[in-house]
Formats: structure tokens, sequence, C-alpha cells
């Protein structure tokens, strides 16, 4: 059994920022782009339309990874809702948590998180 601990607003200012580093590149990547079309597309290797499109690729990556730690951190905020679990100083820890769950994935979390909703405790509390 584990504990997961999270502070939503120092997560939120995580979130937001990948999610600025991502439009950062996305607009550093447009300006490449633009500025390769505007002098004729120079480079006889393409090298520039294979950077953008690896980096849109990694730019999309990383703004998939932002999407999936919010939706974990409200999956979290959820069972502080529903729970009742201890929050100090704007920290959420939810006790009792299973080592399947805390080693296991999304589909694992998602499981047990969802088991006998509306009850005062994590589905392993009695």
């Amino acid at each position: 059994m584990g504990t997961i601990k999270l502070n939503p607003d120092n997560l939120k200012k995580k979130i937001k920022g990948l999610r600025d580093k991502a439009d950062e590149a996305g607009r550093a990547r447009a300006s490449i782009d633009r500025e390769s079309e505007n002098l004729g597309r120079p480079s006889p290797s393409k090298a520039v339309d294979t950077f953008c499109n690896n980096s849109a690729t990694h730019i999309d990556n990383v703004r998939s990874c932002a999407d999936r730690i919010e939706s974990e951190m409200n999956r979290i905020i959820e069972l502080n809702q529903k729970w009742r679990s201890q929050m100090d100083s704007g920290t959420i820890t939810v006790e009792n948590v299973p080592d399947t769950v805390l080693k296991g994935g999304k589909k694992e979390f998602d499981t047990w998180s969802q088991r006998r909703p509306g009850r005062q405790g994590p589905p392993n509390n009695r």
C-alpha cells in the first residue's frame, strides 16, 4: 500500500509551463518553415521539411503529455472530493493506494478510483 500526494496548484503551473513551451516551440517551428519558404526552400536535402515534420510530432507529444497529466490530476482531485481525502496546505493526500495501482498505469488507476463511487474512503479503506 502507498500514498498519492498532489498539490494541484503547483501541478497546474507545471502543466501550463509544458503547454507554453510547446506553443513556443510551435511558433519557432513555423518561423523556420516560413523563412525557408521565403528563401525558396534552398535546402536540397529537404532538411527543413524533415525538421518541421519531426518537430511537429514532438511538439504534439508534449501537448498530449500535458493533457494526460492534467487528466490524472483531475482524477486525483475527484478522489479528494468523493472520498474526502486529507488536504493540508493545498496538498491532497490519498492513503492506502494498492501497490498494483501505484506501479500500474492509467487502466489500473481508473479501475481502482472508480470502484464503489460515493464511499467515504478509497475502495480499500473500511
